[in-house]
């Protein structure tokens, strides 16, 4: 298969996404090159076994009040942190993500737009392992439940590698949540490139 995804029992270990597609659109050609594996992990997680739900994978508890969710499905897998009550917060809610490489990303402003040091990537990240891997971090968002297409904001996040581990949060006012209709939502969405689609599959 050209990309393959692990999802863990417990939900303090990493959720695993292998790109294994050697097809170069560019090159309209097959590349000799070993698969990229990209490891998304939430350190600061509370280990709580998954439940089935239907083709979402939920992990009740995780976050104390709050549960994380992966929805996987062909094209993309979204995680989301579900609040279904006010996390009870002062000044700002912090969530730090970790993703692991296979290898390090490349030097140079057209291979990654984040350094060693903490970036703002509130509108995005990205990196390219080779002329032919890479990964991307789209923009996160945070929404309530209201019918009026909720409270929808875009979520501050700040982020550095270091060598092949990409370390970044998310940073969400706490006042966010005084007048949220719950369950609130927040995601963050990754893209693996190349994929057998052939535009791009996101993890």
């Amino acid at each position: 298969a050209p990309y393959g995804l692990r999802i863990p029992i417990l939900s303090n270990d990493a959720v695993t996404f292998t790109a294994n597609a050697r097809y170069s659109i560019k090159e309209t050609r097959i590349r000799d090159e070993a698969p990229m594996t990209i490891a998304h992990s939430f350190p600061s997680i509370q280990s709580v076994p998954w439940i089935i739900e239907g083709s979402t994978i939920v992990y009740a508890g995780a976050f104390g009040n709050a549960y994380m969710i992966v929805q996987p499905d062909q094209e993309d897998t979204d995680f989301l942190i579900r609040w279904n009550s006010d996390p009870l917060c002062t000044g700002n809610l912090e969530i730090p993500i970790e993703l692991q490489l296979s290898e390090p990303p490349k030097k140079g402003k057209d291979r990654t737009n984040v350094g060693s040091v903490d970036t703002d990537i509130t509108d995005g990240a990205f990196a390219g392992t080779s002329d032919h891997r890479g990964v991307g971090l789209r923009k996160a968002r945070i929404w309530d439940s209201k019918k009026s297409d909720g409270k929808k904001q875009t979520v501050q996040m700040v982020g550095h590698w270091n060598g092949a581990k990409f370390l970044f949060k998310k940073i969400i006012p706490c006042s966010y949540f005084s007048d949220a209709v719950y369950p609130v939502y927040t995601d963050d969405t990754l893209t693996a490139y190349p994929d057998p689609n052939p535009e791009s599959v996101s993890v």
